[in-house]
C-alpha cells in the first residue's frame, strides 16, 4: 500500500512534464504568418534617419 502512495506523485510529475514538453514543442513549431511579416516590412520606413551622436540627441530635447 505504501508503494502505491509513492508511485502516484511520480506519475503526476511525469504527466505534468509530458504536458509541458508537448506545449513547448508546439510553441517551437509556431511561426509568424506571411501576411504579418509583410505588414511589418511595409510599416518600416524606406530610408532610416541618419544616426546622431548621443550628445546631440540629449541637447536637442
Amino acid at each position: 500500500m505504501d508503494d502505491k502512495k509513492h508511485e502516484k506523485p511520480a506519475d503526476d510529475k511525469a504527466a505534468v512534464w509530458d504536458k509541458i514538453n508537448d506545449e513547448a514543442e508546439m510553441l517551437r513549431r509556431r511561426t509568424t504568418p506571411v501576411y504579418m511579416k509583410q505588414r511589418i516590412m511595409d510599416a518600416l520606413p524606406e530610408k532610416p534617419e541618419p544616426a546622431k551622436p548621443w550628445y546631440k540627441r540629449v541637447l536637442d530635447k
